[in-house]
């Protein structure tokens, strides 16, 4: 697995979906927040909203022990999805 500059990733994070391989870090990483807080994710496509978590803070309460599906599109309660995906 290549690995992942968090901090450029972040700060680029919607140009980079641009392409198929930025797009994979991204998923890879965001994958990666949500294992960490405790959840899992069947499949490889996975996003999490900036509006609800930028690093992967606070997911602990909503992900841990839970097992996500692909598509994962976390959200904040306060935005639509809008075929982001």
């Amino acid at each position: 697995m290549r690995e992942i500059d968090e901090t450029i990733t972040k700060q680029k994070c919607y140009d980079a979906l641009k392409t198929s391989q930025n797009r994979q870090d991204i998923f890879r990483l965001h994958r990666q927040y949500i294992e960490t807080s405790g959840g899992s994710v069947d499949g490889d496509i996975c996003e999490i909203s900036p509006l609800l978590s930028y690093a992967g803070e606070g997911l602990t309460q909503i992900v841990h022990g839970k097992t996500f599906r692909s598509p994962v599109h976390l959200q904040s309660s306060t935005e639509t999805l809008n075929g982001h995906l």
